[in-house]
């Protein structure tokens, strides 16, 4: 009997793309894709989004676009081409926990990958997991499903929102300090000052080392145990905004849209029947991770 990490059948792809102004365009996909897209920057600047909500994917960043999750991204302005490695994949259960990334913009999860050995070996195992998926193996998924793990497990020893991140010992403070106290009335002074550092330093400290601010990796915390919530628990749109820290549920729901394009209501009948749900509420039931 296959084991559950051999059960990628067709939903895994995977490939390179290159971006660039006389040769690909851009990519439009106002209704996302069914399943998860890992994409790591290999040379060149992508730029994600539109308009003002647009940022910009330099070498080593690597994104994770959620489930029909709306996207557009091409190469960035200025930039000669953009070259991205790419897996389309729908995960395990026992791969969920390693997708539980920081939010760069409007629902579009990332950091960069400062470590440039960590970086290399991401860079290696998605274009192992490339090899074989174009390769004629009799096994060849399951081999894709091998090497897509394992450079979610080295993007997982530079994720700030993971215990074996390794970022500046400060920031590793300031992440735990917030997993802690999530729920509670914090600003980007009060972390500072858990940290020993002035607001200003904090704030710069803290972006240059995982790409975004303080309070809007705050907000992505609070709206990942959201969705933890809404997916494992029975508790209201209510209960959840205020377990999660927000005193108004109205302005929850503007934020939880804003972050994943959908509202509480709607992600929770839409994402139930998911394995990517089945496997948040197995392990939240489970109490594998506390706060």
């Amino acid at each position: 009997m296959k084991s559950e990490r051999g059960k990628f059948g067709a939903s895994l792809v995977a490939g390179t793309s290159t971006y660039a102004a006389d040769a690909h365009g851009a990519t439009l996909r106002p209704s996302g894709l069914n399943n998860w897209v890992l994409n790591l920057t290999l040379s060149g600047r992508g730029r994600i989004g539109s308009g003002t909500t647009q940022f910009l994917a330099e070498e080593g960043d690597v994104l994770l676009f959620p489930p029909r999750l709306p996207h557009d991204y091409s190469h960035a302005a200025n930039t000669e081409e953009w070259i991205h490695a790419w897996i389309y994949f729908n995960p395990p259960s026992h791969l969920v926990s390693l997708l539980r990334w920081p939010v760069r913009s409007q629902g579009v999860l990332g950091f960069p990958l400062a470590d440039l050995s960590v970086r290399s070996k991401v860079r290696q195992a998605m274009e192992k997991c490339i090899e074989m998926f174009r390769s004629p193996l009799k096994h060849r998924l399951l081999f894709c499903g091998n090497s897509l793990e394992e450079a979610l497990l080295w993007c997982d020893t530079q994720n700030p929102f993971s215990g074996g991140s390794g970022n500046d010992e400060r920031v590793d403070h300031a992440v735990a300090f917030m997993m802690k106290h999530f729920a509670e009335d914090l600003s980007a002074e009060s972390i500072a000052r858990e940290c020993h550092l002035s607001t200003s330093r904090f704030a710069h400290l803290f972006r240059e080392t995982t790409g975004t601010s303080p309070l809007r990796y705050l907000e992505s915390l609070r709206i990942w145990k959201a969705q933890e919530m809404l997916i494992g628990s029975s508790k209201s749109i209510k209960e959840i905004s205020l377990t999660v820290g927000f005193q108004d549920p109205l302005y929850f729901s503007k934020v939880f849209r804003r972050n994943l394009q959908t509202g509480p209501r709607a992600f929770r009948k839409e994402s139930r029947e998911s394995p990517v749900a089945r496997g948040l509420a197995a392990r939240g039931n489970a109490g594998k991770r506390k706060y």
